[in-house]
């Protein structure tokens, strides 16, 4: 309850503080009347687009890692950027970094909250410059939403979306001062594209070294210990049981590329699939048993939420964490049982994940999930394309 409030109050300052920066922008750039009750009402119904794309996105889950829970993330971000965006017209030709913008909101929110983000405050500073607005917009948003397509497979390497988005910024850059501004690209201009590409490096630089330290690598230090394979707890349950530990082992493995290719916390996720199975200590598998050992051995709040909800919760799995660990242990205990029937079978794994995920979708398990269907396909291709794994469990 106290969470949805913040997450509302945040939202309505959103909407009040960027108001309030477009009137002032329109004021300090000397709009008329008319062009300022324009600027002030584009920005408000941008704003609600914004709003709703984020309430949306609670709804089904749809927030990149848990940006959904931490919404106060987005809206600091949102802050800097705007009071950015009130200074870039006062930027030379060829400064205006605003591809990076487009990244950051949607690295702290995800693709459509980042882009109704990006575009109401790129509204926000071209609706200053009367005569150029609707072209700078349009080029500017072509940019930002380049740069976050790119942006969207960054975890498979950010070197090339860097230079990608780069470029796509030297671009909208060019054509701002040529094909908007009317200027050529003489050796001044030159020399300003190449400070803007500095300044725009620099912006992304310290916009990724966020997202790494407050997102993508939260927690990591929490489950470090934990995700060890020969970790004191792990080694307990190898000794009460080898088949229990080495599932535990495998089903962590499929959770961690499952993780990874949904933008999901690979850690938390991955050590919610080793410790699946640690109620055994205490004589069974089960929430009680399980609960008794996450809470001695002081576990991340997440890791014990992914754990309740897939051994206890009476709705089913609603976290695409959680639908996760279902896969993952329902695939690993699938092809147990088949080699332990026969040691030599010769699966298709094609045929077996299409089964196991009708299966685990008829028992409706999944009901409550926030969990997409093309996320659902991403999930199946994971499984069919780790066949060279499950060599390991004959």
């Amino acid at each position: 309850m106290e969470k949805n409030i913040r997450s509302r109050t945040g939202e309505v300052l959103i909407v009040v503080i960027s108001a309030g920066a477009a009137l002032l922008s329109a004021v300090l750039c000397h709009l008329s009347g008319p062009e300022t009750a324009r600027t002030v009402l584009l920005t408000m119904m941008a704003c609600g687009c914004t709003i709703f794309a984020m309430e949306l996105s609670r709804l089904r889950g749809g927030f990149l890692f848990d940006n959904g829970e931490k919404t106060g993330r987005f809206t600091g971000i949102y802050f800097l950027f705007l009071a950015g965006s009130l200074l870039f017209p006062f930027l030379p030709e060829g400064f205006w970094p605003f591809p990076v913008v487009f990244i950051g909101l949607m690295l702290f929110g995800n693709r459509i909250v980042g882009i109704c983000a990006g575009s109401t405050l790129l509204l926000i500073a071209v609706l200053t410059e009367p005569n150029l607005g609707g072209d700078l917009f349009l080029i500017y948003f072509l940019g930002g939403l380049s740069s976050i397509l790119v942006f969207s497979r960054a975890g498979q390497g950010v070197a090339l979306p860097v230079w990608i988005s780069l470029a796509l910024h030297f671009l909208t850059a060019c054509m701002d001062i040529v094909l908007i501004r009317g200027g050529v690209l003489d050796g001044r201009a030159l020399l300003g594209l190449a400070g803007g590409s500095v300044l725009y490096l620099a912006l992304l630089a310290v916009v990724w070294k966020a997202f790494c330290r407050l997102i993508l690598y939260e927690g990591k230090d929490a489950c470090a210990g934990l995700n060890d394979p020969e970790g004191p707890l792990l080694e307990r349950l190898k000794e009460c049981s080898r088949e229990e530990y080495f599932h535990s082992i495998h089903t962590a493995y499929l959770c961690d590329k499952m993780a990874e290719r949904l933008s999901l916390n690979q850690d938390e996720v991955k050590a919610a699939g080793y410790y699946h199975r640690i109620g055994m200590l205490e004589g069974m598998t089960s929430w009680e048993n399980t609960q008794r050992v996450v809470q001695e051995y002081d576990f991340p709040d997440k890791v014990k939420d992914i754990l309740r909800e897939y051994l206890q919760d009476d709705r089913g799995i609603v976290s695409k964490e959680g639908a996760v660990l279902l896969f993952a242990d329902t695939v690993v205990s699938s092809i147990d049982f088949l080699f332990s029937e026969e040691a030599g079978a010769k699966l298709d794994y094609g045929k077996l994940v299409e089964m196991i995920s009708k299966k685990v979708i008829d028992s409706g398990e999944l009901k409550n999930c926030r969990l997409s269907l093309c996320e659902l396909e991403e999930i199946k291709k994971v499984l069919v394309e780790e066949e060279m794994y499950y060599e390991f469990l004959r």
